[in-house]
Protein backbone atom coordinates (compact mmCIF):
# COMPACT_ATOMS: atom_id res chain seq x y z
CA UNK A 1 0.00 0.00 0.00
CA UNK A 2 2.75 2.34 1.02
CA UNK A 3 4.94 1.36 -2.18
CA UNK A 4 1.94 2.32 -4.42
CA UNK A 5 1.30 5.78 -3.02
CA UNK A 6 4.74 6.45 -2.98
CA UNK A 7 5.37 5.69 -7.08
CA UNK A 8 2.01 6.96 -7.43
CA UNK A 9 2.42 10.92 -6.08
CA UNK A 10 5.25 11.45 -8.15
CA UNK A 11 3.65 10.40 -11.52
CA UNK A 12 0.53 13.03 -10.85
CA UNK A 13 2.84 15.82 -9.90
CA UNK A 14 4.79 14.94 -13.33
CA UNK A 15 1.57 15.32 -15.41
CA UNK A 16 0.25 18.50 -13.46
CA UNK A 17 3.62 19.77 -14.24
CA UNK A 18 3.88 19.06 -17.84
CA UNK A 19 -0.12 20.26 -18.35
CA UNK A 20 1.59 23.24 -16.42
CA UNK A 21 4.50 23.73 -19.01
CA UNK A 22 2.41 22.82 -22.12
CA UNK A 23 -0.40 25.83 -20.87
CA UNK A 24 2.78 28.33 -20.06
CA UNK A 25 3.75 27.36 -23.78
CA UNK A 26 0.56 27.88 -25.60
CA UNK A 27 0.38 31.62 -23.46
CA UNK A 28 3.21 32.14 -24.67
CA UNK A 29 3.68 31.56 -27.88
CA UNK A 30 -0.47 33.09 -28.27
CA UNK A 31 1.73 36.06 -26.62
CA UNK A 32 4.35 36.13 -29.27
CA UNK A 33 1.70 36.04 -31.91
CA UNK A 34 -0.90 38.42 -30.80
CA UNK A 35 2.43 41.11 -30.30
CA UNK A 36 4.21 40.02 -33.87
CA UNK A 37 0.73 41.08 -35.44
CA UNK A 38 0.65 44.54 -33.91
CA UNK A 39 4.42 44.82 -35.00
CA UNK A 40 4.73 43.33 -38.25
CA UNK A 41 3.74 45.19 -41.17
CA UNK A 42 0.45 44.87 -43.64
CA UNK A 43 2.78 45.49 -46.18
CA UNK A 44 6.71 44.41 -47.03
CA UNK A 45 8.32 46.44 -49.74
CA UNK A 46 11.11 45.25 -51.79
CA UNK A 47 13.14 46.27 -55.24
CA UNK A 48 13.10 44.03 -57.80
CA UNK A 49 16.03 41.86 -58.10
CA UNK A 50 17.55 43.21 -54.59
CA UNK A 51 18.58 41.04 -51.34
CA UNK A 52 16.87 41.96 -47.83
CA UNK A 53 16.82 41.48 -44.56
CA UNK A 54 14.01 42.53 -42.57
CA UNK A 55 13.81 42.91 -38.89
CA UNK A 56 10.91 43.64 -36.58
CA UNK A 57 10.74 44.76 -32.58
CA UNK A 58 14.34 42.05 -32.47
CA UNK A 59 11.82 39.55 -32.81
CA UNK A 60 11.54 38.57 -36.06
CA UNK A 61 14.22 38.75 -38.85
CA UNK A 62 14.50 36.97 -42.35
CA UNK A 63 16.05 37.48 -45.93
CA UNK A 64 13.87 37.85 -49.00
CA UNK A 65 14.36 38.65 -52.40
CA UNK A 66 12.57 38.44 -55.75
CA UNK A 67 14.04 35.69 -57.95
CA UNK A 68 14.72 36.41 -61.36
CA UNK A 69 12.06 34.06 -62.45
CA UNK A 70 9.42 36.33 -60.91
CA UNK A 71 9.14 33.56 -57.78
CA UNK A 72 10.23 34.75 -54.12
CA UNK A 73 12.23 33.03 -51.81
CA UNK A 74 13.03 33.43 -48.33
CA UNK A 75 16.39 32.51 -45.88
CA UNK A 76 15.32 31.77 -42.56
CA UNK A 77 17.62 33.15 -40.08
CA UNK A 78 17.68 32.65 -36.40
CA UNK A 79 15.33 34.53 -33.82
CA UNK A 80 15.37 34.70 -30.18
CA UNK A 81 15.04 31.30 -28.96
CA UNK A 82 16.72 29.95 -32.27
CA UNK A 83 13.67 29.45 -33.69
CA UNK A 84 12.93 30.20 -37.10
CA UNK A 85 10.50 32.49 -39.56
CA UNK A 86 9.04 30.94 -42.44
CA UNK A 87 7.49 33.05 -45.29
CA UNK A 88 5.29 30.78 -47.50
CA UNK A 89 3.77 32.12 -50.93
CA UNK A 90 0.98 31.19 -53.03
CA UNK A 91 1.84 28.83 -56.45
CA UNK A 92 4.66 31.22 -58.04
CA UNK A 93 2.08 31.05 -61.26
CA UNK A 94 -0.44 33.26 -59.63
CA UNK A 95 2.40 36.20 -58.95
CA UNK A 96 4.19 35.75 -62.22
CA UNK A 97 4.50 38.91 -63.98
CA UNK A 98 2.62 40.81 -61.04
CA UNK A 99 3.89 43.77 -58.68
CA UNK A 100 2.01 42.45 -55.64
CA UNK A 101 1.36 39.18 -53.86
CA UNK A 102 0.81 37.97 -50.56
CA UNK A 103 2.74 36.15 -47.95
CA UNK A 104 1.68 34.59 -45.05
CA UNK A 105 4.66 34.55 -41.89
CA UNK A 106 4.23 31.89 -39.54
CA UNK A 107 6.47 30.63 -36.48
CA UNK A 108 8.63 27.13 -37.09
CA UNK A 109 6.85 27.21 -40.27
CA UNK A 110 3.29 25.67 -38.46
CA UNK A 111 1.80 28.85 -36.28
CA UNK A 112 0.83 30.91 -38.84
CA UNK A 113 1.05 34.58 -37.71
CA UNK A 114 -0.05 36.82 -40.27
CA UNK A 115 -0.61 37.50 -43.77
CA UNK A 116 1.12 40.23 -45.48
CA UNK A 117 1.07 42.04 -48.92
CA UNK A 118 4.66 41.92 -50.59
CA UNK A 119 5.20 44.98 -53.08
CA UNK A 120 7.72 44.64 -55.64
CA UNK A 121 9.02 48.04 -56.64
CA UNK A 122 10.40 48.38 -60.30
CA UNK A 123 14.38 49.05 -59.58
CA UNK A 124 14.14 53.28 -59.54
CA UNK A 125 17.56 55.52 -59.80
CA UNK A 126 17.27 59.15 -59.09
CA UNK A 127 19.98 61.83 -59.01
CA UNK A 128 20.16 62.82 -55.61
CA UNK A 129 20.98 67.07 -55.31
CA UNK A 130 21.02 68.78 -52.33
CA UNK A 131 20.51 72.11 -54.22
CA UNK A 132 19.35 75.00 -52.25
CA UNK A 133 16.56 76.37 -54.45
CA UNK A 134 13.94 79.27 -53.95
CA UNK A 135 10.40 78.46 -53.86
CA UNK A 136 7.39 80.65 -55.02
CA UNK A 137 3.91 79.55 -55.00
CA UNK A 138 0.86 81.11 -55.99
CA UNK A 139 -2.24 80.19 -53.88
CA UNK A 140 -5.31 77.96 -55.86
CA UNK A 141 -7.30 81.19 -55.17
CA UNK A 142 -6.85 83.94 -52.68
CA UNK A 143 -6.12 82.47 -48.96
CA UNK A 144 -8.05 84.30 -45.84
CA UNK A 145 -5.66 84.80 -43.02
CA UNK A 146 -8.36 86.35 -40.48
CA UNK A 147 -10.95 88.96 -39.60
CA UNK A 148 -10.40 91.93 -38.64
CA UNK A 149 -12.44 95.20 -38.03
CA UNK A 150 -12.52 98.17 -40.09
CA UNK A 151 -12.81 101.83 -38.94
CA UNK A 152 -15.42 104.26 -40.57
CA UNK A 153 -15.38 107.87 -40.93
CA UNK A 154 -17.99 107.92 -38.15
CA UNK A 155 -15.46 106.78 -35.86
CA UNK A 156 -17.10 103.11 -35.38
CA UNK A 157 -15.32 99.77 -35.68
CA UNK A 158 -17.42 96.96 -37.53
CA UNK A 159 -16.59 93.74 -38.69
CA UNK A 160 -18.64 92.80 -41.79
CA UNK A 161 -17.33 89.78 -42.32
CA UNK A 162 -16.26 88.09 -39.03
CA UNK A 163 -18.60 84.92 -38.73
CA UNK A 164 -19.30 84.44 -42.27
CA UNK A 165 -15.61 83.54 -43.52
CA UNK A 166 -12.42 81.81 -41.53
CA UNK A 167 -9.05 81.22 -41.81
CA UNK A 168 -7.66 79.08 -44.27
CA UNK A 169 -10.93 79.65 -46.52
CA UNK A 170 -10.06 80.51 -50.17
CA UNK A 171 -11.72 82.96 -52.12
CA UNK A 172 -11.97 81.24 -55.61
CA UNK A 173 -14.50 84.16 -57.01
CA UNK A 174 -15.77 87.25 -55.95
CA UNK A 175 -19.18 88.03 -57.89
CA UNK A 176 -18.65 85.27 -60.19
CA UNK A 177 -15.36 86.65 -60.98
CA UNK A 178 -12.70 84.92 -60.40
CA UNK A 179 -9.92 86.48 -58.48
CA UNK A 180 -6.07 84.75 -58.26
CA UNK A 181 -4.48 88.07 -56.45
CA UNK A 182 -5.13 90.25 -53.33
CA UNK A 183 -5.67 93.00 -55.80
CA UNK A 184 -8.17 91.11 -57.91
CA UNK A 185 -10.63 91.19 -54.55
CA UNK A 186 -9.64 94.95 -53.88
CA UNK A 187 -10.73 95.87 -57.40
CA UNK A 188 -13.85 94.17 -57.46
CA UNK A 189 -14.72 95.66 -53.76
CA UNK A 190 -14.27 99.05 -54.64
CA UNK A 191 -16.26 98.71 -57.73
CA UNK A 192 -19.08 97.38 -56.10
CA UNK A 193 -18.88 100.47 -53.51
CA UNK A 194 -21.61 99.46 -50.45
CA UNK A 195 -23.02 96.98 -52.56
CA UNK A 196 -22.95 93.45 -50.78
CA UNK A 197 -20.67 91.20 -52.50
CA UNK A 198 -20.90 87.61 -52.50
CA UNK A 199 -17.57 85.20 -52.38
CA UNK A 200 -17.10 81.86 -53.41
CA UNK A 201 -15.41 80.18 -51.12
CA UNK A 202 -13.50 76.94 -51.32
CA UNK A 203 -13.44 75.50 -47.17
CA UNK A 204 -12.59 71.30 -46.81
CA UNK A 205 -13.17 70.55 -50.30
CA UNK A 206 -16.46 72.32 -50.25
CA UNK A 207 -17.91 75.71 -52.28
CA UNK A 208 -19.58 77.76 -49.58
CA UNK A 209 -21.00 81.08 -50.27
CA UNK A 210 -20.95 84.50 -48.00
CA UNK A 211 -22.45 87.50 -48.42
CA UNK A 212 -20.43 90.59 -47.20
CA UNK A 213 -20.98 94.25 -47.26
CA UNK A 214 -18.64 96.05 -47.32
CA UNK A 215 -17.61 99.45 -45.44
CA UNK A 216 -15.91 102.61 -46.13
CA UNK A 217 -12.81 103.54 -43.84
CA UNK A 218 -11.57 106.55 -42.94
CA UNK A 219 -9.31 106.43 -45.76
CA UNK A 220 -12.29 106.62 -48.18
CA UNK A 221 -11.57 102.94 -49.34
CA UNK A 222 -14.39 100.16 -49.18
CA UNK A 223 -13.33 97.05 -47.11
CA UNK A 224 -14.43 93.62 -45.86
CA UNK A 225 -12.60 93.83 -42.94
CA UNK A 226 -10.63 90.67 -44.42
CA UNK A 227 -6.72 90.06 -43.85
CA UNK A 228 -5.92 88.15 -47.11
CA UNK A 229 -2.67 86.69 -48.90
CA UNK A 230 -2.11 85.35 -52.48
CA UNK A 231 1.19 83.56 -52.56
CA UNK A 232 4.41 82.61 -50.31
CA UNK A 233 8.37 82.01 -50.73
CA UNK A 234 11.07 80.64 -49.06
CA UNK A 235 13.66 79.30 -49.21
CA UNK A 236 14.72 74.85 -49.10
CA UNK A 237 16.63 71.82 -50.81
CA UNK A 238 15.71 70.25 -53.99
CA UNK A 239 16.04 66.53 -53.17
CA UNK A 240 16.09 64.92 -56.13
CA UNK A 241 15.69 64.45 -59.54
CA UNK A 242 14.58 61.56 -61.99
CA UNK A 243 16.18 61.73 -64.74
CA UNK A 244 13.86 58.76 -66.51
CA UNK A 245 10.10 61.74 -66.15
CA UNK A 246 11.42 64.83 -65.50
CA UNK A 247 10.20 65.22 -62.45
CA UNK A 248 11.45 66.41 -58.78
CA UNK A 249 10.81 66.37 -54.90
CA UNK A 250 11.89 68.84 -52.82
CA UNK A 251 11.44 69.79 -48.89
CA UNK A 252 9.89 66.58 -47.60
CA UNK A 253 7.07 68.95 -45.98
CA UNK A 254 4.88 71.19 -46.67
CA UNK A 255 5.29 74.68 -47.46
CA UNK A 256 2.74 76.41 -44.62
CA UNK A 257 1.42 79.72 -44.58
CA UNK A 258 2.85 81.68 -41.77
CA UNK A 259 0.05 83.05 -40.68
CA UNK A 260 -2.49 80.49 -40.62
CA UNK A 261 -0.12 76.97 -40.59
CA UNK A 262 -1.99 75.74 -43.63
CA UNK A 263 -0.58 73.47 -46.20
CA UNK A 264 -0.75 76.25 -49.11
CA UNK A 265 -2.43 75.00 -51.92
CA UNK A 266 -0.74 75.65 -55.20
CA UNK A 267 -2.41 77.43 -58.33
CA UNK A 268 1.23 77.71 -59.76
CA UNK A 269 4.48 77.91 -58.62
CA UNK A 270 8.10 77.55 -59.69
CA UNK A 271 11.02 76.65 -57.95
CA UNK A 272 14.44 78.48 -58.88
CA UNK A 273 18.57 78.84 -57.98
CA UNK A 274 18.14 80.97 -54.87
CA UNK A 275 21.40 83.21 -53.66
CA UNK A 276 22.60 82.47 -50.39
CA UNK A 277 23.84 85.30 -48.55
CA UNK A 278 24.32 84.26 -44.81
CA UNK A 279 24.39 80.61 -42.75
CA UNK A 280 22.58 81.08 -39.34
CA UNK A 281 23.63 78.45 -36.78
CA UNK A 282 21.20 76.59 -34.76
CA UNK A 283 21.14 77.13 -30.92
CA UNK A 284 19.54 74.81 -28.12
CA UNK A 285 15.69 76.31 -28.47
CA UNK A 286 16.26 78.46 -31.81
CA UNK A 287 16.66 77.04 -35.06
CA UNK A 288 18.94 78.25 -37.64
CA UNK A 289 18.69 78.96 -40.98
CA UNK A 290 19.69 79.71 -44.49
CA UNK A 291 19.59 82.97 -45.58
CA UNK A 292 19.07 83.81 -49.21
CA UNK A 293 17.00 85.19 -51.55
CA UNK A 294 15.15 83.44 -55.34
CA UNK A 295 16.42 84.73 -58.37
CA UNK A 296 15.33 84.79 -61.69
CA UNK A 297 16.52 81.54 -63.16
CA UNK A 298 13.50 79.07 -63.13
CA UNK A 299 14.78 75.34 -62.44
CA UNK A 300 11.39 73.63 -62.65
CA UNK A 301 7.03 74.12 -62.21
CA UNK A 302 5.14 73.03 -59.31
CA UNK A 303 2.26 71.16 -59.37
CA UNK A 304 1.60 69.68 -55.97
CA UNK A 305 2.73 71.00 -52.59
CA UNK A 306 1.70 68.54 -49.65
CA UNK A 307 2.37 67.69 -46.27
CA UNK A 308 5.57 64.97 -47.82
CA UNK A 309 7.24 67.72 -49.91
CA UNK A 310 6.97 70.17 -52.88
CA UNK A 311 6.65 68.15 -56.22
CA UNK A 312 7.15 69.15 -59.89
CA UNK A 313 8.61 69.25 -63.24
CA UNK A 314 12.30 70.34 -63.85
CA UNK A 315 12.26 72.62 -66.93
CA UNK A 316 15.97 73.57 -67.14
CA UNK A 317 18.57 70.70 -65.77
CA UNK A 318 21.53 72.66 -66.58
CA UNK A 319 21.30 74.64 -64.21
CA UNK A 320 20.88 71.87 -60.85
CA UNK A 321 24.13 71.29 -59.15
CA UNK A 322 24.76 67.67 -59.97
CA UNK A 323 27.39 66.28 -57.67
CA UNK A 324 26.77 62.47 -58.81
CA UNK A 325 24.66 60.40 -61.25
CA UNK A 326 21.69 58.32 -60.45
CA UNK A 327 21.63 55.65 -57.61
CA UNK A 328 19.16 53.45 -56.39
CA UNK A 329 16.62 54.14 -53.84
CA UNK A 330 16.19 51.98 -50.50
CA UNK A 331 13.15 51.57 -49.33
CA UNK A 332 11.98 51.42 -45.50
CA UNK A 333 13.25 47.58 -44.97
CA UNK A 334 16.27 47.68 -46.54
CA UNK A 335 17.54 50.66 -44.15
CA UNK A 336 19.42 50.69 -41.07
CA UNK A 337 20.34 52.72 -38.14
CA UNK A 338 24.32 53.76 -38.90
CA UNK A 339 26.43 55.76 -41.28
CA UNK A 340 24.96 58.02 -43.71
CA UNK A 341 25.68 61.03 -45.79
CA UNK A 342 23.50 64.06 -46.32
CA UNK A 343 24.11 66.15 -49.57
CA UNK A 344 23.79 70.13 -48.77
CA UNK A 345 24.27 73.66 -50.46
CA UNK A 346 25.51 76.54 -47.90
CA UNK A 347 28.00 78.16 -50.24
CA UNK A 348 27.17 79.08 -53.52
CA UNK A 349 27.24 76.49 -56.06
CA UNK A 350 28.91 73.83 -53.96
CA UNK A 351 27.05 70.90 -52.69
CA UNK A 352 28.83 68.53 -49.96
CA UNK A 353 28.60 65.59 -48.62
CA UNK A 354 28.49 65.53 -44.94
CA UNK A 355 28.44 62.45 -42.26
CA UNK A 356 25.00 61.81 -40.47
CA UNK A 357 24.25 58.62 -38.47
CA UNK A 358 20.58 57.59 -38.94
CA UNK A 359 19.95 56.85 -35.36
CA UNK A 360 16.22 55.31 -35.34
CA UNK A 361 13.92 53.92 -38.14
CA UNK A 362 10.15 53.50 -37.70
CA UNK A 363 7.63 51.24 -39.81
CA UNK A 364 4.56 53.30 -38.47
CA UNK A 365 5.65 56.91 -37.83
CA UNK A 366 4.16 59.40 -39.95
CA UNK A 367 4.89 60.31 -43.61
CA UNK A 368 7.89 62.75 -42.80
CA UNK A 369 8.87 61.13 -39.34
CA UNK A 370 9.96 57.84 -39.94
CA UNK A 371 14.02 58.48 -39.87
CA UNK A 372 15.80 60.22 -36.74
CA UNK A 373 19.09 61.83 -38.25
CA UNK A 374 21.84 63.03 -35.85
CA UNK A 375 24.58 65.02 -37.78
CA UNK A 376 28.06 63.84 -36.93
CA UNK A 377 29.78 65.70 -39.31
CA UNK A 378 32.26 68.09 -37.29
CA UNK A 379 32.37 70.39 -40.36
CA UNK A 380 28.51 70.62 -40.84
CA UNK A 381 28.61 70.87 -37.20
CA UNK A 382 31.57 73.91 -37.11
CA UNK A 383 29.24 75.56 -40.10
CA UNK A 384 25.29 74.96 -38.64
CA UNK A 385 25.89 73.40 -35.92
CA UNK A 386 23.49 70.89 -36.34
CA UNK A 387 20.33 71.14 -38.88
CA UNK A 388 18.80 74.35 -40.12
CA UNK A 389 15.69 75.55 -42.02
CA UNK A 390 16.45 75.76 -45.57
CA UNK A 391 18.39 72.60 -45.21
CA UNK A 392 14.33 70.63 -45.25
CA UNK A 393 14.87 68.43 -48.59
CA UNK A 394 18.67 67.80 -48.05
CA UNK A 395 18.66 64.06 -49.30
CA UNK A 396 20.28 61.25 -47.31
CA UNK A 397 22.48 58.53 -48.42
CA UNK A 398 23.18 54.78 -47.36
CA UNK A 399 25.08 52.35 -48.53
CA UNK A 400 24.79 53.85 -52.18
CA UNK A 401 21.00 54.44 -52.08
CA UNK A 402 18.86 57.25 -51.66
CA UNK A 403 16.89 56.70 -48.62
CA UNK A 404 14.75 59.91 -48.12
CA UNK A 405 15.29 63.55 -46.82
CA UNK A 406 16.11 66.06 -44.09
CA UNK A 407 12.84 67.33 -42.49
CA UNK A 408 12.58 68.86 -39.15
CA UNK A 409 15.35 69.84 -36.79
CA UNK A 410 14.69 68.88 -32.61
CA UNK A 411 14.23 72.63 -31.62
CA UNK A 412 16.07 71.72 -28.26
CA UNK A 413 18.90 69.22 -29.88
CA UNK A 414 19.42 71.10 -33.47
CA UNK A 415 22.01 68.05 -34.05
CA UNK A 416 19.69 65.91 -34.45
CA UNK A 417 16.18 65.93 -37.09
CA UNK A 418 13.42 64.12 -38.17
CA UNK A 419 13.82 62.44 -42.44
CA UNK A 420 11.39 61.10 -44.53
CA UNK A 421 11.27 57.94 -46.55
CA UNK A 422 12.08 58.30 -50.12
CA UNK A 423 9.52 55.92 -51.04
CA UNK A 424 7.16 58.39 -49.08
CA UNK A 425 8.40 60.97 -51.22
CA UNK A 426 8.28 59.04 -54.15
CA UNK A 427 4.48 57.71 -53.83
CA UNK A 428 3.37 61.27 -53.16
CA UNK A 429 4.99 62.76 -56.48
CA UNK A 430 3.48 59.54 -58.35
CA UNK A 431 0.01 60.46 -57.29
CA UNK A 432 0.44 63.75 -59.95
CA UNK A 433 0.06 60.59 -62.79
CA UNK A 434 -3.27 59.86 -61.34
Amino acid sequence: MHDKKFFRYPTTVKRNVIVFCIAIVTVLLLGVVSVSRFFLPDTIRITEGQETTISYADIFSFHIHKSEKDSFEVMQSPIRGNQDIQISYPDSSQHTDTTVTKATISLFGILPVKTVTIEIWDSLYLVPLGQTIGIDIHTNGVMILGTGSVETAEGKQDSPAKGKVFTGDLIQKVNGQVVESNGDVTEIVEREGQSPVTLEILREGEIIQASITPLIGTDGIYKLGLWIRDRAQGIGSLTYYNPDTGGFGAIGHGIADVDTHETIPVGEGTITKARISAVKKGVEGEPGEIEGSLTSTVLGEIQLNSANGVYGTIVNSESLIQTQNAIPIALKEEIKEGKAYILCNLEGDTVEQYEVKVSKTSKIASKNDGLVVEITDPRLLEKTNGIIQGMSGSPIIQDGALIGAVTHVFVQEPQKGYGIYIEDMINTENSLKN
